[in-house]
């Protein structure tokens, strides 16, 4: 079984390793560039589909970022995922966990009204 998304993370523009870059071949990644020149970052995104097939905290590619946040002394990351059905969930990664949120009723809004992100959508 398992359920497939699309993944997205918010931009932070912190350089992304190389191991992990080589190892999930299905991702965009950002770039910035430091001292090495244009190197990959944050954000990333996928370039299709991807099926999960176990928890969110065991899901591979969040285990893989929480190492990156550890290595980087970076607080926390957030991932979305775009499910296949239309559903949304959006994942906290930090250094000590890994934690999912999905939104339990759907309404109909003029603009984006969610009330976790104050101001983006001015």
């Amino acid at each position: 079984m398992g359920f497939r998304s699309t993944i997205t993370t918010e931009d932070i523009r912190y350089e992304i390793p190389k191991w992990f870059v080589e190892k999930y071949s299905y991702l965009c990644f950002g770039s910035v560039e430091n001292e090495n020149g244009v190197v990959p970052s944050f954000p990333i995104s996928s370039k299709r589909e991807v099926k999960f097939y176990s928890s969110i905290s065991e899901q591979e590619v969040f285990v893989d970022i929480q190492k990156i946040l550890k290595e980087k002394d970076f607080d926390d990351l957030v991932v979305v995922l775009l499910h296949e059905c239309g559903g949304i969930t959006r994942v906290k990664i930090t250094k000590d966990s890994i934690t999912a949120k999905e939104p339990t009723e759907w309404k109909e809004v003029k603009s984006v009204e969610h009330n976790y992100c104050y101001g983006c959508s001015d």
